[in-house]
């Protein structure tokens, strides 16, 4: 069996004044993790639109049990 190969998503168009961002993530809900980083950017450049991507995002740790 071949090993399967990451595909990337091909990036969104953008237009002039948009900031785009790809992440690749630890588990963490995309919604939150989208925002966070809209905060962060909209500091340094207030007037841009930001998009942001999800790209990737690691399956939640498992739940433990305690006895």
């Amino acid at each position: 069996m071949a090993a399967q190969e990451a595909v990337r998503p091909e990036p969104a168009p953008t237009t002039a004044g948009t900031i785009l961002i790809q992440i690749r993530s630890r588990w963490e809900p995309a919604i939150e993790l989208a925002a966070q980083v809209r905060h962060a950017v909209v500091a340094v450049a207030p007037l841009h639109r930001i998009d942001v991507i999800v790209v990737d995002i690691e399956d939640p740790p498992p739940i433990r049990i305690s006895r």
